[in-house]
């Protein structure tokens, strides 16, 4: 595993590198967790994971207040992808996940601020994602940070095919405060069918069963055509 963590002070590019085999891949995350909700725009400004491979992880790439997740390939991880938690400015662009066994993006907002949110979640692919996901919680621990999320089970459901799975901001699964509604826009990614996101056939879904506590996601308009990948032929 590929763990990185950094202060408030720190710039970094995580560029070029790939994980195979492990818990998580690439699990790049604040390591200052007590002064770090002073400084979050600063931190989601400074780091960058930017044209990595993860591949038959848990977890492909774990991102927590980054700017930048860009040009990074997921294929073929037992639990998820990718897992994100975004914060202002963050950009999630060009990247693929393609034949994980669950989802091939989570995405949660920060607990305390769930208007945080993605400055641009765009011409992604993903592909033959959540067809065999391994259990029905999300484990515990695996996020690192916040600390909060240590100490959740998050409870994801049956397989969906579910390209994206929001769950919403972290504290009302919890249920510690009113549902709010959390809207992601993923638009103008690919779903895996030309016809688009859809709950069964060759596509990853999007929203339904795949948005939960409080989140949606729009995916429409979407692209028909892949961007930057595509599988090898059988």
């Amino acid at each position: 595993m590929a763990r990185v963590n950094w202060d408030t002070r720190s710039r970094m590019l995580i560029k070029d590198n790939r994980a195979i085999g492990t818990g998580v891949g690439f699990d790049a995350a604040p390591g200052n967790q007590e002064s770090c909700s002073c400084s979050l725009g600063r931190t989601a400004e400074l780091v960058q994971l930017v044209h990595n491979v993860a591949t038959h992880n848990g977890v492909g790439l774990k991102a927590v207040f980054l700017s930048s997740i860009q040009g990074n390939v997921a294929s073929g991880n037992s639990q998820a992808g990718f897992v994100l938690v975004p914060m202002f400015g963050t950009t999630f662009k060009g990247n693929a996940a393609t034949g994980n066994k669950g989802p091939g993006a989570i995405v949660l907002f920060e607990e305390n601020n769930p208007t945080y949110s993605f400055a641009t979640f765009t011409q992604n692919d993903f592909y033959g994602n959540d067809r065999d996901r391994p259990g029905t919680v999300f484990s515990p621990g695996i996020l690192g940070f916040p600390a909060l999320l240590d100490q959740l089970e998050l409870p994801i459901g049956p397989a969906a095919h579910c390209g994206v799975l929001n769950l919403g901001a972290v504290a009302e699964i919890e249920g510690t405060l009113p549902l709010p509604t959390v809207q992601l826009s993923a638009v103008g990614n690919y779903w895996g069918s030309e016809g688009g996101p859809a709950p069964t056939g060759p596509g990853d879904a999007v929203g339904g069963t795949c948005d939960q506590n409080g989140g949606v996601t729009v995916a429409r308009p979407f692209s028909s055509a892949w961007f930057s990948f595509a599988p090898l032929p059988d």
